[in-house]
């Protein structure tokens, strides 16, 4: 996740700053040695213990820092619940108004959460281009409405069939 954080910082997407109170949340949940800023280090805990990534997911939900969660999960083989990791995000994204993308580079893994219904990508900087993209059309979309379109004939007025175009430079 760390790759994914620095990739946003090149690409001028600022990351959430986790509050005081999330992370004394976190703090509960997660071993001691967790990474509690963004991006929050789930750990290899997971491996002996499945529920975190489900106990932690309410903490970001309700922190209210961030629209968007990227998540991680570059190594997943045998130990990991994957299907509960893609169940608990599932909820997750029911519940809380996040947008949600995973990228992991096994495909068995995103297959989970496509299942699911959650956006997959292989690399984490394609799901962090498709979540900032998704951020800058939702500010489109809340901005005052452009200028009236151009008005074209129809195309049955024009010499030629469909519309094809003169460029001037």
């Amino acid at each position: 996740c760390v790759m994914a954080a620095d990739y946003a910082v090149r690409k001028g997407i600022p990351l959430a700053s986790i509050s005081e109170k999330a992370k004394a949340d976190l703090s509960k949940i997660l071993p001691s040695f967790a990474a509690l800023d963004n991006p929050i280090d789930i750990t290899g805990a997971l491996l002996s213990n499945s529920a975190l990534f489900g106990s932690v997911l309410p903490v970001v939900g309700n922190d209210a820092q961030s629209e968007l969660l990227l998540v991680g999960l570059p190594v997943a083989g045998t130990g990991y619940d994957v299907a509960r990791f893609a169940g608990d995000l599932k909820r997750f994204q029911d519940g809380f108004p996040h947008a949600v993308a995973v990228a992991a580079p096994q495909k068995s893994v995103r297959d989970e959460f496509t299942r699911a219904g959650i956006a997959t990508f292989a690399r984490e900087r394609e799901a962090m281009d498709a979540l900032a993209q998704l951020a800058d059309h939702s500010k489109l979309l809340a901005g005052p409405a452009p200028a009236a379109a151009p008005r074209f004939p129809p195309p049955g007025r024009t010499r030629r069939r469909g519309y094809q175009p003169t460029i001037v430079g």
